[in-house]
């Protein structure tokens, strides 16, 4: 689906819930963008492998939401990949290490020379820290993850462009989309409930993929982050 039928799709949603809703087309493509951003985010729907990493010598710590940086706007990485090889944490795993941990193993890691990073932390303020400091700027670097859906342009030659939600998922999307025009005063308050307006199945589905992502928190790498500060509770 591109984009131009996705908005079609959106406001043919809008339109049954018989509520006033944006009629300008670029602020309706504002809006898409908008809420697939966040359709992302909130559900975990969209993955990738080959993010690549760009890292520079001497430099510790990368905004994994920088694109001169990676090569798409993470959510949440998963695990690093340094000179074609993961990196693990202290149980072995493929994933990050605490920053307790790091502290407790590594006591002198913010002063530690630079070397190798055999070690990563997920800091706030969408940060990586790498352990230790690289020591030169590496190849076949990857920061696997869960991304942003990508910003589409506005103007009308962005309407051909696909968008980048899984096919079984983009009717979902759209409602979540048409649910940001309902008006204040619609009498359902949660998104679960403004979806439910349009399709029970599909606020079902939307409510299966959440639980789906907060799976994804409690798994190997992953285990006791959160959105807000990720690596700080594992």
């Amino acid at each position: 689906m591109n984009r131009g039928q996705f908005r079609s799709l959106v406001e043919s949603y809008v339109k049954y819930s018989g509520n006033q809703y944006i009629s300008d087309a670029v602020d309706l493509n504002t809006l898409c963008n908008e809420r697939l951003r966040a359709f992302s985010a909130e559900t975990l729907c969209l993955y990738d492998d080959a993010i690549t990493l760009t890292l520079t010598a001497n430099t510790a710590t990368y905004n994994f939401r920088d694109l001169s940086i990676v090569s798409k706007e993470l959510v949440l990485p998963t695990h690093v990949v340094i000179d074609a090889y993961p990196l693990y944490n202290y149980q072995m795993r493929r994933g990050f290490a605490s920053l307790d941990e790091v502290a407790t193993y590594s006591p002198n890691y913010l002063t530690a020379g630079a070397a190798k990073p055999n070690r990563a932390i997920l800091l706030p303020g969408n940060t990586l820290r790498l352990v230790a400091k690289p020591d030169q700027v590496y190849t076949n670097c990857y920061l696997p993850g869960f991304y942003f859906h990508p910003t589409i342009s506005t103007l009308p030659s962005g309407d051909a462009t696909s968008i980048s939600i899984p096919e079984e998922f983009q009717r979902v999307a759209a409602i979540y989309t048409a649910i940001d025009l309902l008006l204040p005063t619609s009498t359902a308050q949660s998104d679960y409930e403004k979806i439910a307006v349009f399709d029970k199945r599909a606020a079902q589905q939307m409510m299966e993929l959440k639980s789906r992502s907060a799976s994804f928190f409690d798994g190997p790498g992953l285990r006791g982050m959160n959105r807000e500060h990720p690596g700080l509770y594992l």
